[in-house]
């Protein structure tokens, strides 16, 4: 799978944007993230260097879309804080069924930023390991 630079998400086009460092996820810069959506500028931040695992940029995608989810469904379940550890868990589960039924194949490309040239991962996370 080739890490997505839009998604569609109830007929709104969100632009998906990775970034080299956890601080430059935050619009704000004040907190160093794995990923962040605005929902005004309809675009999701997503942490990514050339070590994170294109597994957890996939989970954390799942995440922030679960967020979009929560907010246009008014389900406050996937907005607020105290929750915050489920909707992740959440996304990692997801993830995982993605992955394990073959729905999703996750590719590594050679270069974090490249959309092209890729190497079939066989890696799985663990539960609870990636945090958004």
């Amino acid at each position: 799978m080739v890490l997505p630079n839009s998604v569609i998400l109830f007929g709104m086009p969100y632009m998906v944007e990775y970034k080299d460092t956890p601080s430059d996820v935050d619009i704000n810069k004040r907190n160093s993230l794995w990923g962040q959506i605005d929902y005004w500028a309809h675009s999701i931040r997503i942490f990514r260097d050339k070590d994170t695992p294109v597994e957890r940029v996939f989970q954390c995608l799942l995440h922030e879309i679960l967020h979009v989810i929560g907010e246009d469904s008014h389900m406050s379940m996937l907005q607020d804080d105290a929750n915050h550890l489920a909707l992740d868990n959440l996304a990692t589960h997801l993830m995982d069924i993605f992955v394990r039924n073959s729905w999703v194949t996750l590719e590594y490309p050679k270069d974090p930023k490249s959309t092209s040239t890729a190497v079939k991962s066989t890696k799985r996370p663990l539960k609870g390991e990636t945090k958004c």
